[in-house]
């Protein structure tokens, strides 16, 4: 939940546990409040974590540096470089080719 944060800021979301059976329970907010509630207690059973979905305004402005950090940072974890530029597409609003671009100079 902390790289959520980091990554794509303090979204809303929702954590739900034991879904669809009789000790249901859900809990709603902001991921920094639902990270401090969990925090509180021990939690046991399957959970499902729903977040807001992608908006314009809650993109970070970041820089090539930061893309290269990041694929170096995955790189590092054993993940492909193609693999890698996957994830970072998903992670920052860019185009292929610029994304392309700064991966050829790794």
């Amino acid at each position: 939940m902390e790289e959520l944060i980091e990554k794509f800021g303090d979204r809303k979301a929702s954590l739900v546990r034991e879904i669809t059976k009789i000790y249901e329970e859900t809990i709603r907010g902001c991921l920094s409040s639902i990270l401090s509630e969990m925090g509180k207690r021990k939690v046991k059973g399957e959970i499902v974590l729903i977040v807001e979905g992608y908006k314009k305004d809650l993109i970070r402005n970041f820089s090539e540096e930061d893309i290269t950090g990041e694929i170096i940072k995955l790189l590092k974890q054993g993940i492909s470089k193609k693999n890698a530029l996957k994830v970072i597409l998903s992670r920052y609003d860019t185009d292929k080719q610029k994304l392309y671009n700064i991966a050829t100079k790794i």
